[in-house]
């Protein structure tokens, strides 16, 4: 009964570490085909001209993926040391039961050796007084080597299982050593990405000075942008007061985290809200919405149907289009080559226009801004996941 628990208990927990070890795998694979991806886009943009933002904001992806593979690792390794300790502890029980069988059928065969039984088993038989003795004696036989045969089967028994534990706990090192080694190799990727990224940036420093003017001239019209909207967010109110009417458009606060990218083949440049700038430490930016950075094509698409409200044109910053969803709006800047105008009815299959391609900070940069209920909103919050 003590070693079909044990046997039991080895089995389930060798199945949840399975589980286990399975999940933490496809999580890596995940995350491998994600730099994998990263890495041909560092490939395209170090092609381009003026793309190093698009560079540091794909290095800066590639080293938190990093750091979560590492994490991943060492996980991976707790995981294995544990079970490895629960397996040594089940060899260890294992190996002194086998032991005391061992010695029990060492005894077994001993006794037996300089028994009567082995030697004058038919005299021992003939000897009886009456038959019906001698049948009892023959039966006494029978379950003498048929204990014997038992005890040589549980001795096999465990000793199988011992074998089977012992190599399960050298492949789990061998898997150990395998992890260890990856963890190392990640580490050293991790440190590369690092040095990567310091060289983009000391690649752009002789224009430190033309960066740094363009970054508070983007702060600039970024507040001018945001004032821009909140007149309109005011205007709206007062017309949707004044008529008591809606358009048709959708209205989006029902879809958070179902939104549409409004473009493809991209990488995130700056996130919502305050944060320091990916290239001056120093400048903490105060993102109304999300910058992201254009690999292929340039199409901009709305995320939802509406109606557009406005095409503004915010000098040295190419256009604005703001869409209208109900009560929600939907904010594309940075476009070059705008394809709607105002009051056209927007699906999310219609192309509003083209992001700006040329030299500078924001060249294939989209800007996009979601307002729901006259509040800025953090767009990844909205959109589906990548």
């Amino acid at each position: 009964m003590r070693f079909l628990l044990l046997s039991i208990f080895i089995l389930f927990s060798a199945h949840s570490f399975s589980q286990s070890i399975e999940s933490l795998r496809d999580e890596k694979q995940r995350l491998q085909n994600e730099i994998e991806s990263s890495n041909k886009k560092l490939e395209e943009y170090a092609k381009q001209k003026d793309t190093h933002l698009s560079q540091i904001a794909i290095i800066d992806d590639k080293i938190l993926t990093h750091k979560r593979l590492i994490t991943i690792y060492k996980n991976e390794m707790t995981s294995f040391n544990s079970q490895l300790k629960i397996l040594t502890n089940q060899l260890d029980s294992l190996e002194l039961s086998l032991n005391k069988s061992r010695d029990e059928y060492a005894n077994l065969i001993r006794n037996f050796q300089y028994s009567s039984l082995n030697t004058n088993s038919i005299i021992y038989l003939l000897s009886a007084s009456t038959f019906n003795e001698s049948y009892r004696r023959l039966l006494f036989i029978r379950q003498y080597k048929d204990y014997h045969k038992d005890h040589y089967r549980i001795l096999e028994k465990e000793r199988s299982k011992y074998l089977s534990l012992k190599a399960n706990i050298d492949a789990k090192r061998k898997d150990l050593n395998v992890t260890l080694s990856s963890l190392e190799n990640e580490n050293e990727k991790l440190q590369g990405e690092i040095s990567r990224r310091n060289k983009v940036i000391s690649s752009i420093a002789q224009n430190q000075s033309q960066l740094q003017q363009q970054i508070a001239q983007n702060i600039k019209q970024s507040q001018e942008l945001e004032s821009r909207i909140l007149q309109l967010i005011e205007e709206e109110k007062r017309l949707a007061l004044a008529s008591h009417n809606s358009d048709n458009s959708q209205n989006i606060e029902a879809n958070k985290g179902k939104l549409l990218w409004p473009v493809t083949d991209f990488v995130l440049a700056s996130s919502f809200g305050q944060h320091e700038h990916p290239l001056y430490p120093s400048i903490i930016v105060n993102n109304n919405g999300i910058d992201i950075n254009l690999l292929s094509s340039t199409d901009v698409r709305p995320v939802a149907s509406g109606v557009v409200s406005r095409v503004i044109v915010i000098p040295g910053n190419n256009a604005s289009i703001i869409v209208k969803h109900g009560t929600s709006l939907s904010v594309y800047s940075n476009i070059s080559e705008v394809s709607v105008k105002k009051d056209d009815v927007v699906t999310t299959s219609t192309l509003l226009g083209k992001v700006f391609t040329g030299s500078g900070l924001n060249s294939r940069v989209l800007h996009f801004e979601l307002w729901v209920g006259g509040e800025k909103q953090n767009p990844e919050e909205w959109l589906v996941a990548r």
